[in-house]
């Protein structure tokens, strides 16, 4: 970083109060020195640079090169020949060479195959530059959220074997080792034909949203999710999905977090809360089946919970835990926590997050305002397929009738002090802020619904962390 003139930084401060965002930080880089650091290039500055590889990340340059990743014939064809077994040991080592050159590691050697890819630290922008490089060097299409949806090397790399295969009209071998993962969404061959209708939808809808009819909007949503589908208990599914782990500590109780049903809901929004608890406690994601392409949706609601509970159970053991949803993933935490309670040992705690109760008067006002940014995250997140924005208009209509009776577990609903919506939306009456009738303990947090979980979600992890602190 090098020294601003007073010209330069007051020309930048004149542009940055006329962008609306909410936290900037204007500045000189040396792009050269940033790609000659030792120990990498940092994630968030990867865009600044070229591609010459600094130290810590040549020796993944070099193995990619030999192996002949983005070169040469394509990776079906160089699987052509293989054994089953052996495919997926290439793809696996494909996929952790990316990894290792993505996260800054000397090689594939460094990357864990089952190792969730959230648990080792991985932010938006590196999910975006490792789905980059691998659907350059697999030659196969590829979604922006795939580190996301398919947690690890080892499952990354099935998804892309099933995928390839697919494309070239060859079995996967034997043993199931390139099958479709269950509750994965694997399965559809590369995509094909999926797209058109996922971005037909999202173009009716988005129209819908633009010409302020979300009603609407909704309704098409709501019979195309009624067209997919069901299962009714948790044991009808090939395998129930694992919670994600996010970050490591020491500490008592862990976290398992609810994120949104929203088409832009998932594991991520919890990526900047673990990184700022990462070392202190465990926080895991528990994963809403249904928003990945052919996954069936839950029959409903207590579908849902029994399954989120089933995944809590099994990743807690007999450890202490806390239950916290983030937006409309408050409902869910909510009741998984009353269904533990009434069925074993309930969490210690439930923290929620900006939970509006689904009968909130004017609920779907402040929706519509707030999906005024929804396609914004569609460049980060990837694009609201079919899946995607038809879970969510399912998810929406389980909530309608769902049962929120009382919990025993002390709850912290924390609350953004800033509205989400544009500026001349908000009312005199701060009629957009929500409360929770049985919360002990209600905290106001920096930001609004979203950037308390985005750019301020350092301080959210805080009063969390401080709150579970204070429960000893």
């Amino acid at each position: 970083m090098t020294e601003l003139t007073a010209d330069e930084g007051l020309e930048l401060f004149d542009t940055a109060v006329r962008r609306p965002v909410p936290a900037q930080l204007p500045a000189h880089l040396d792009p050269m020195a940033i790609r000659e650091r030792a120990d990498g290039v940092p994630s968030l500055l990867l865009g600044l640079v070229q591609t010459a590889a600094p130290a810590a990340r040549r020796g993944a340059a070099r193995t990619a090169a030999a192996t002949g990743v983005a070169q040469g014939p394509s990776l079906a064809q160089r699987l052509a020949g293989l054994s089953g077994e052996d495919r997926e040991h290439a793809v696996v080592d494909l996929v952790r060479t990316h990894v290792a050159a993505v996260l800054g590691h000397a090689g594939p050697d460094a990357v864990a195959p089952d190792r969730p890819f959230l648990e080792m630290g991985f932010d938006s922008l590196g999910a975006v530059e490792l789905r980059n490089r691998l659907k350059s060097a697999a030659g196969i299409p590829m979604p922006a959220t795939i580190v996301f949806d398919h947690p690890s090397a080892r499952a990354l790399a099935g998804w892309i074997l099933t995928e390839t295969a697919s494309e070239a009209g060859t079995d996967t071998g034997e043993g199931g080792h390139g099958s479709a993962l269950p509750g994965s969404g694997e399965g559809n061959p590369a995509g094909r034909g999926r797209d058109a209708a996922g971005e037909s939808l999202s173009a009716l809808f988005r129209q819908a949203i633009d010409r302020d009819m979300l009603d609407q909007g909704v309704a098409i949503l709501d019979l195309a999710a009624g067209l997919r589908p069901t299962y009714a208990t948790p044991a009808d599914l090939p395998e129930l999905p694992s919670a994600v782990r996010l970050a490591s500590g020491p500490q008592e109780p862990a976290l398992f977090c609810f994120p949104s049903p929203a088409a832009m809901g998932g594991a991520h929004q919890f990526l900047r809360i673990a990184g700022a608890l990462r070392g202190k406690r465990d926080v895991s994601a528990v994963p809403l089946p249904g928003f990945a392409d052919n996954e069936s949706l839950p029959a409903t609601f207590a579908t849902v919970v029994e399954g989120c509970a089933q995944q809590i159970r099994a990743a807690a053991g007999d450890k202490p835990y806390v239950l916290l949803g983030y937006s409309a993933g408050g409902i869910f935490a909510h009741a998984t926590a009353r269904f533990l309670e009434q069925t074993g040992t309930g969490p210690r705690a439930v923290v929620l997050l900006d939970t509006y109760h689904p009968k909130t008067e004017g609920l779907v006002g402040l929706i519509a305002q707030m999906f005024a940014g929804l396609f914004e995250k569609e460049a980060l997140f990837g694009p609201f397929t079919n899946a995607r924005l038809t879970a969510m208009a399912w998810y929406g209509q389980l909530m309608e009738d769902c049962d929120l009776d009382g919990i025993t577990a002390p709850i912290l609903f924390a609350r953004p002090r800033d509205w989400a919506g544009d500026a001349d939306t908000t009312t005199a009456t701060d009629a957009w802020r929500t409360s929770w009738d049985t919360a002990h303990t209600v905290v106001d947090v920096e930001g609004d619904h979203l950037t308390m979980v985005e750019s301020m979600a350092h301080r959210t992890a805080e009063v969390i962390d401080d709150w579970l602190t204070s429960l000893d």
